[in-house]
């Protein structure tokens, strides 16, 4: 495979993507000399667009919508950071219910 006479293409990659490791995503840029890859440092998603991250989803929207894509600067064309990870969440737990009856409670118009 060549990728020689393709169109361009817009490849994005996280460098902690466990799923897709980021050497991969460079050998496929490699591979697609139309290609142009846009790096999320930091990120371990592997669904990394449209999930917040304005850097991004500019540039995929700007690709989507007219065939767009960042100026060829070797082989990471464009760098962007991640999202600060979501802050937790304390939830306090329910409190405990009311005791139910036993099995053995059986009410007094049922015992002989």
């Amino acid at each position: 495979m060549t990728g020689k006479g393709l169109p361009p293409m817009l490849l994005f990659q996280a460098t902690d993507d466990p799923a897709t490791p980021y050497e991969g995503g460079l050998d496929m840029a490699r591979a697609l000399p139309s290609a142009r890859l846009v790096v999320e440092r930091g990120g371990g998603s592997h669904a990394i667009t449209f999930a917040g991250n304005t850097c991004l989803d500019d540039l995929l929207v700007d690709y989507l919508r007219g065939g767009k894509v960042p100026p060829d600067r070797g082989l990471v064309d464009r760098t962007c950071a991640k999202n600060p990870d979501p802050a937790p969440v304390w939830v306090a737990p329910a409190p405990a219910a009311a005791p139910h009856a036993q099995a053995t409670d059986v009410p007094r118009q049922f015992v002989r």
